[in-house]
């Protein structure tokens, strides 16, 4: 039977680390806008490359005050941490477009934006700024839209690996109300495709999801956005959603605190150190359970790379005239040429560039390609980093002679 136009397959494989509990793209910013006439409309995807051009397109402080938006405050706080040069969508959704919807792989909203971007964008963030009768109600410590908006993000995920133009989604955690024992515990879902960032840097608790991607898109690929050598975050004051300031964590032996409680339901928040000063990110959590091998987002991204990097070196393959032995399976030489060329476009794009540890790629060269017109790669393994969270030591004074 007749499989379809040629085409290269791969499958994503999960719970392969063991754990207990082209370029690297371009980015996408869902916000809650009016039109500007003549220059950019709702559900338009626009591409700009610095804060410049999304000013030249009306998007400037004062729009920002004449709508009561925030739709430079985020786009602002992208290039505040990211190079200009950098390219980032702006898509502007009407204020009564819950994020949900947005997210839904089924409506023409995100999906219009990948679409349009030609499959290049490989991490979003969506904000929203609900209309006045927009009045949820939170049983679950947050706006109900956002974990509906995971779930969706999620969904939308998986489809773009389907397409294999993959990508993650940050989402504004609004509507925190304070409650950090109600607030959703997203440890108990699967959905690694999106994180919730609860993080703000202005009192008001205004997630600061352009920020975020900001400081994802200026960061090696490989690197979680808490990387503490990177340096204290550019802010001022650090806040969670709910307008609460962050503050040292203070913790006696095997107690937690409300911030390692919001740590372990995976959320994206700020974070103080004992004896340093500024802020930083708790972690680059997704939706999901520690135990899931893309747990956090970094790890996500570099899976999404491979694959695109895997994807577009054995479409190279695809209808070329391979020599069969006198046992009916493809040359040795012919199977090694395959091997060889993803390995090496792995190792390049991952192992070069310091995004991996590794790779490895094998092949069974006894396939019966004239029967079936598939050649299988056995095995595509990325070995990642590792992210050292804790770290223990003996502290004591050393006397020479009492050895």
């Amino acid at each position: 039977m007749s499989q379809g136009l040629p085409n290269a397959k791969i499958n994503l494989l999960n719970g392969q680390l063991g754990r207990s509990e082209t370029d690297t793209g371009e980015y996408l910013l869902v916000l809650t806008g009016v039109a500007v006439a003549s220059k950019i409309g709702l559900n338009e995807p626009k591409r700009v490359t610095r804060l410049a051009e999304a000013e030249a397109l009306g998007l400037d402080a004062q729009y920002d005050t004449d709508n009561s938006l925030k739709v430079y405050y985020d786009v602002a706080g992208f290039y505040s941490v990211a190079d200009e040069g950098t390219p980032l969508w702006i898509m502007l959704i009407a204020d009564a477009t819950t994020m949900s919807d947005a997210l839904n792989k089924d409506n023409d909203i995100v999906q219009k934006a990948i679409t349009e971007a030609d499959g290049v964008i490989s991490l979003m963030g969506i904000n929203r700024v609900p209309d006045g009768a927009y009045s949820p109600t939170i049983t679950e410590g947050i706006d109900p839209d956002v974990i509906s908006a995971v779930k969706n993000a999620h969904e939308l995920t998986v489809a773009t690996q389907a397409y294999k133009t993959p990508l993650r989604v940050l989402i504004g955690g609004r509507g925190f109300d304070g409650s950090v024992t109600d607030l959703y515990d997203f440890s108990q879902d699967a959905y690694n495709g999106a994180g919730v960032v609860l993080a703000s840097d202005e009192a008001s608790g205004y997630p600061s999801v352009g920020f975020t991607l900001g400081w994802a898109a200026q960061g090696s690929l490989q690197e979680a956005i808490s990387k503490v050598k990177r340096g204290q975050l550019p802010i001022e004051q650090g806040y969670f959603t709910d307008g609460t300031k962050v503050k040292v964590n203070k913790s006696e032996e095997g107690a937690q605190t409300e911030q390692d409680v919001i740590y372990n339901k995976r959320y994206i928040a700020l974070r103080r150190f004992q004896n340093r000063d500024g802020y930083y990110f708790s972690g680059f959590l997704a939706a999901t359970a520690a135990s899931d091998d893309y747990s956090e987002l970094q790890r996500g991204r570099i899976i999404d790379y491979a694959l695109r990097i895997a994807y577009n070196t054995m479409i190279e393959e695809i209808d070329d005239d391979i020599d069969i032995d006198e046992s009916g399976f493809p040359a040795p030489a012919e199977m090694k040429s395959i091997e060889g060329a993803v390995s090496e476009a792995l190792g390049d794009a991952l192992i070069k560039t310091g995004y991996a540890s590794g790779v490895i790629v094998e092949i069974n060269p006894n396939q019966n390609l004239l029967a079936t017109d598939s050649i299988t790669l056995d095995r595509l393994a990325i070995r990642p980093k590792g992210y050292p969270k804790y770290l223990e030591a003996n502290l004591g004074f050393d006397n020479p002679l009492n050895t």
